[in-house]
């Protein structure tokens, strides 16, 4: 089990590090299963299903290993994929967290590879890993993200806690 989420209909999102990804609705008493290659469930890229965040619209977003995420809608389990490329990106990064931000802003935090940040409206992925003016401020393993009401992202690695200010980009 990597992760549980549970959606705005109240159903339950479960994923796991190598079974997929599964929706259980209270209500109904049933599961869906989301998994890659097997005909009796709803398919997805991937079964190594890392993270997942419900964001402010009620969408689930799902963060695979293999350097990709989708944006799922539970009303109806339309899946949008994305394919994590872009500047000062690692292909090779291996997602551990997904968090949306107020402003809507997708941040995952990966193992050696520090955070990425995408833009949906832009279709846009950036690297930020290392801080050259600080080395105190580098981050590698990106295992926690948090928004507080100030709008401050918190950023939890192996070592340290890293606060990033959408406001200034620092």
């Amino acid at each position: 089990l990597s992760d549980i989420v549970i959606d705005n209909n109240g159903s339950i999102w479960i994923s796991f590090f190598a079974k997929g990804l599964c929706k259980f609705e209270p209500e109904k008493n049933q599961f869906t299963r989301f998994s890659n290659g097997n005909l009796q469930s709803t398919n997805i890229l991937s079964d190594s299903v890392h993270a997942l965040y419900k964001d402010k619209t009620g969408k689930i977003w799902v963060a695979f290993r293999n350097q990709k995420i989708a944006e799922i809608d539970p009303s109806n389990n339309d899946i949008k994929y994305f394919s994590i490329k872009g500047d000062n990106v690692n292909s090779s990064a291996i997602i551990t967290k997904i968090f949306v931000d107020n402003s809507g802003l997708v941040w995952i935090g990966t193992y050696r590879e520090g955070l990425i940040l995408f833009d949906k409206e832009k279709n846009k992925f950036t690297g930020i890993k290392n801080n050259k003016e600080n080395a105190a401020n580098t981050i590698n393993y990106a295992y926690s993200i948090y928004q507080d009401k100030a709008d401050l992202i918190w950023i939890g690695d192996l070592e340290a806690i890293h606060t990033y200010s959408p406001f200034s980009q620092t």
